[in-house]
């Protein structure tokens, strides 16, 4: 059985998604359908300084990040991203190297688990695999969007595996390089500076964390993702969930890498300036209508955070694998005068739509 290439706009295998190592999509306004975009920040308080990473084999170089097993994860196919500096581009990854890794290649000499793969296999022309090279329809850029040139069109290149991965518990490192394709963008996510621990090896010099920052150096991480057919519900990808029930002016947004080591930025905007902004964190969803208003409450308040935002960064540590947190943003009136709230339980206040994060679980 020879190995397969196919190029086009959507995916070939069928395999279902199981793990998301994080999105590198921040935009996708009304007048760019269907275009969506990854943008660079570049303005303070977070100045990224770094487009993408070289990912090119023929060149010497190859990108490594981290991923966590809780109990037991299975891999059929493995999807990373890489652009070109063309316009009117079209899938161009002429070679696909792959290794997971049960240790840090950087720090050791670990067992690479994927059979008739590695780092100097190309899986293009390997016996068994199967590369499919489309379009995602991201572009990388910097603001502002609107002038903003589509010459970094982010594309897919998925591998179906000759034989499934199995893994267990532990943390694993998954290696990769490209040809035909220039750079890999970071995981990306608008008001969040540090993203990962993701390392470049470089040749001639080694393995370097990627960073990025016009002043301040920030750690980088990788977008990949897995799928597999094998084992629901022990493998499920993380996910970011709008709950709605809110009754609020104001709103809330939840974004980040819904996997252990990964991140969550919470955002309240159009916070009336009367009332204090507060986020709710809860370890449960009550799900219970508020007799005294339209709102439903989605989190537990474990955790009352005053402001408008908070970011958490989730520690690597495997238990934590299918972990679920609920934020809910609120107006809080104290003043009593300035009628935005829309509930009255003893204080005055009203609740935005509530979210689920739930983490990668395996």
């Amino acid at each position: 059985m020879l190995a397969a290439l196919t190029f086009g706009a959507g995916t070939a295998a069928q395999a279902p998604l199981v793990y998301s190592n994080g999105e590198f999509e921040t935009d996708r306004p009304w007048w760019s359908f269907p275009m969506k975009f990854s943008q660079v920040q570049s303005s303070p308080p977070i100045e990224h300084s770094v487009f993408g990473y070289n990912v090119t084999k023929s060149l010497g170089y190859r990108l490594i990040d981290q991923f966590t097993v809780n109990s037991v994860l299975q891999i059929s196919d493995i999807e990373v991203f890489g652009y070109t500096f063309t316009f009117n581009p079209q899938p161009s990854c002429t070679g696909v190297y792959l290794s997971i890794w049960n240790g840090d290649p950087s720090a050791g000499s670990p067992t690479q688990l994927i059979l008739n793969a590695g780092n100097s296999v190309n899986l293009l022309g390997a016996p068994g695999f199967t590369v499919a090279n489309t379009m995602t329809d991201v572009f990388r850029v910097s603001g502002p969007l609107i002038s903003a040139p589509l010459d970094k069109a982010i594309q897919s290149i998925r591998v179906t595996l000759q034989w499934p991965v199995t893994l267990g518990p532990g943390t694993y490192y998954l290696e990769y390089a490209l040809d035909g394709i220039a750079a890999s963008p970071p995981l990306t996510t608008r008001g969040v500076a540090t993203t990962g621990d993701a390392k470049q090896y470089l040749p001639g010099v080694g393995y370097v964390g990627i960073l990025s920052g016009a002043t301040t150096p920030y750690k980088q991480g990788l977008p990949f993702n897995f799928y597999s057919s094998c084992c629901p519900p022990f493998t499920l990808p993380g996910a970011i969930t709008n709950l709605g029930g809110g009754c609020s002016g104001a709103s809330l947004s939840v974004a980040g890498a819904a996997a252990v080591g990964g991140y969550v930025r919470a955002e309240l905007a159009n916070v009336n300036p009367l009332t204090f902004g507060v986020i709710l964190l809860g370890v449960t969803n009550p799900n219970i209508p508020l007799l005294a208003c339209s709102c439903t409450s989605h989190a537990s308040a474990d955790l009352l955070l005053l402001g408008t935002d908070y970011e958490l960064h989730v520690p690597i540590v495997g238990s934590l694998a299918g972990a679920e947190l609920f934020f809910q943003g609120a107006q809080l009136n104290l003043s009593g005068t300035s009628g935005t709230t829309a509930c009255n339980l003893g204080l005055q206040f009203d609740l935005t739509d509530g979210y689920s994060y739930r983490l990668n679980i395996n």
